[in-house]
């Protein structure tokens, strides 16, 4: 009794397999007590949040690239274009 699965997704109550994570999802069972379960954030959204200055950089420079691009496709069948 108070065995949890090798995957440590389930716990054994004597009876049956339950789940080791609370229906809200944010505690698991350990064996003794519910632990707030500690979501860790995508590597990119940490990044992101560390570096914001670059973010808003990058984001400047695709909106630059897709400015120009437009400009160069509206000069190319511009007025007196054959295309």
């Amino acid at each position: 009794m108070g065995e949890i699965s090798p995957d440590g997704k389930w716990y054994w109550d004597g009876q049956r397999w339950l789940s080791t994570v609370s229906p809200d999802g944010k505690y698991r069972w350990d064996g003794t007590r519910w632990v707030a379960v500690q979501h860790a954030r995508p590597l990119v959204a940490g990044w992101a949040a560390a570096h914001p200055g670059r973010v808003a950089g990058i984001g400047a420079g695709v909106l630059a690239a897709v400015v120009l691009t437009a400009l160069i496709g509206g000069a190319a069948v511009g007025p007196g274009s054959t295309a």
